[in-house]
């Protein structure tokens, strides 16, 4: 009887190692994914940071704004800098958010410009 409770202990120790040694690996594998997509973004690199929104839900456990300043220069790669501005001001001083919202109008302006609306133009760089 002795014997069979040792040999049922022993197999629960191992599954539980098993279990233990595969969530460890999960959370590293996590981790240093994270750091990736978290350089990139920070590099202005939002499309390779973008297939990290899978994990969103875990991400935002520790960093609840990732999602959303991905998303936000998403837009702005996308040239919708209207759409960005708001996204990012939106953030506040969540990372670069402000310089990239400052980008944004920048942008806007140099767009109204180009598009020989040169007054709004004027008004919108010297806002800047």
């Amino acid at each position: 009887m002795q014997k069979k409770k040792n040999t049922g202990l022993k197999i629960f120790l191992a599954v539980l190692a098993l279990v233990v040694a595969a969530a460890g690996a999960a959370g590293g594998w996590y981790w240093t994914s994270y750091q990736k997509a978290s350089t990139a973004a920070d590099a202005g690199l939002f499309a390779a940071a973008e297939p990290f929104l899978k994990l969103e839900k875990v991400t935002n456990l520790h960093d609840a704004e990732f999602g959303d300043y991905v998303r936000s220069g998403l837009l702005k790669d996308s040239g919708d800098y209207t759409a960005a501005r708001d996204a990012f001001d939106a953030l506040g001083e969540y990372r670069s958010s402000a310089a990239m919202a400052q980008d944004c109008r920048y942008q806007i302006a140099a767009n109204l410009f180009d598009g020989k609306d040169y007054e709004q133009a004027k008004v919108d760089f010297e806002a800047l």
